[in-house]
């Protein structure tokens, strides 16, 4: 599906399942590391058992189909590099913080002077503009921000966090069809756009969700049980009238004089 788009992705854990999405859907996904490593999300456990961060099954599982490059975009080197890499780029998917390109003089302005044709997707935790966007958050404190945290744990106990990042894995697939929606529009625009997906935005419609899928199961059972009780009901007031239609006939037939002498039965 995407075998022809190329795909540079610059992200901690927050971006890493919109990049194996991408590459999934045939995507070139080029994963960019610092020197060292990426550290992010390389927790237990650990394939077979052992530890070691080049082993963990959740890091693993978030960085299939792609390939690897070793950069530091912070030195002027690095940048220089990646510019050079960005020149061969569809799609630039990042989690920087806001401001951290601009100050490499890579703005989004600056891009699309640049590369005309890239898709650049964003990733933060409030987006690159509004009254949060110079915050820093962990996955923790946008799902209590985004208020699924409420919808998690005992109702006498305080909010009780997912087991995984689900801030991250919410706002992933929300970034996929956004890349997807904007090159699709640059097959006529010849243009590419900025995609800015704020992961806390992406967490707030699933108490929405969750609060509809309720309110829909709490109507199929009311409709259900209206449904069983219309349906005996109905059973009950016909076995009624056949009742009283088999005494009636059962009346008629008493009053019918018997013909067994006439065929000798008797």
């Amino acid at each position: 599906m995407l075998s022809s788009i190329r795909v540079l992705e610059i992200c901690d854990e927050a971006g890493a399942l919109a990049g194996k999405i991408l590459g999934d859907l045939g995507a070139d996904v080029v994963k960019v590391e610092t020197p060292g490593g990426d550290l992010h999300g390389r927790r237990p456990p650990y394939l077979g058992g052992v530890l070691d961060p080049e082993r963990s099954l959740a890091w693993l599982a978030l960085n299939t189909s792609k390939r690897g490059v070793t950069l530091d975009p912070d030195p002027s080197a690095g940048r220089a590099l990646l510019q050079r890499l960005l020149d061969h780029t569809d799609v630039l998917l990042d989690t920087f913080a806001p401001g951290t390109l601009e100050a490499w003089g890579l703005g989004w302005d600056a891009m699309q002077r640049q590369f005309p044709r890239l898709v650049r997707c964003a990733i933060t935790p409030f987006g690159q503009t509004g009254p949060h966007s110079q915050l820093r958050a962990r996955d923790l404190v946008v799902v209590a921000m985004g208020g699924n945290a409420s919808m998690t744990g005992d109702p006498d106990r305080p909010p009780l966090r997912c087991t995984m990042p689900t801030s991250y894995y919410h706002a992933a697939p929300e970034a996929v069809l956004g890349v997807l929606m904007a090159l699709q529009a640059r097959e006529t625009s010849q243009r590419g756009q900025l995609v800015d997906v704020a992961q806390q935005q992406q967490s707030l419609p699933i108490g929405e969700l969750v609060g509809v899928a309720a309110a829909i199961l709490i109507l199929t059972l009311v409709f259900r049980s209206v449904v069983a009780m219309t349906i005996t009901l109905v059973a009950s007031l016909l076995a009624l009238v056949s009742g009283l239609m088999l005494l009636r006939l059962g009346a008629a037939v008493t009053d019918v004089p018997s013909v067994a002498p006439t065929l000798g039965i008797m």
